[in-house]
């Protein structure tokens, strides 16, 4: 109970971090889960022994809570045709092609898009790619006392970068993008599921506050 007592502790809490991703901004994260390992289990039997050893080990899916700040979709969007993704936005008007006069119905634009304005075709339309969003960086700051020795001279009052995680070949595996309801007047979130090859960690360094990590 030492630590709990002493008028200098100073644990980590959830709120101080800081999200880097690529096209978004940092302050409309709203949450995020730290990345997590899974170490699969082989069993060798010998008789009546069983040992265990370690099999293949899995870094889980990280997911990232954005908070809608008008521009929070588009940015999603881009990056996922970033990776290859065909979406239904186009860099066609459809509203306001000329009638087709060869449909017989001088309202319908059907057979001119499909004949004189065909969609573009995405030259990735059925496959991703990875490595279009960089290296996606969690940073989780804390409040460094003057006994921890990573703080060095600086002052208690300030935060400091405590680690950083580096997801290395992210991409985005599955996005919500919200729910509206009269109900409610709360914020609008969207939710993304990054998948990644694996993740490092670094610490520190000593002293250095947010942002110039």
């Amino acid at each position: 109970m030492a630590f709990w007592s002493a008028k200098n502790a100073a644990p980590v809490q959830s709120h101080k971090f800081r999200v880097y991703m690529n096209k978004m901004k940092s302050f409309t994260v709203k949450s995020v889960t730290k990345p997590s390992l899974e170490v699969t289990e082989g069993v060798y039997q010998v008789g009546n022994h069983k040992f265990k050893y370690p099999g293949v080990h899995t870094w889980n899916d990280v997911t990232i809570v954005f908070v809608d700040d008008k521009e929070t979709t588009r940015r999603l969007i881009q990056n996922l045709i970033d990776q290859g993704l065909c979406t239904p936005n186009t860099n066609i008007d459809y509203n306001t092609l000329a009638p087709n006069t060869h449909s017989g119905n001088s309202n319908s634009t059907a057979g001119l898009c499909q004949t004189q304005h065909p969609r573009p075709e995405h030259p990735h339309r059925d496959s991703l790619e990875k490595g279009k969003l960089g290296v996606i960086r969690i940073e989780q700051h804390a409040v460094l006392d003057y006994s921890d020795h990573r703080a060095g001279t600086g002052t208690r009052s300030k935060d400091h970068i405590l680690e950083t995680w580096h997801l290395q070949q992210p991409w985005i595996k599955s996005i919500s993008f919200g729910q509206l309801d009269y109900s409610s007047d709360e914020l609008i979130t969207l939710e993304a599921v990054i998948a990644y090859d694996y993740c490092t960690i670094t610490y520190g360094p000593a002293g250095e506050s947010p942002g110039k990590h």
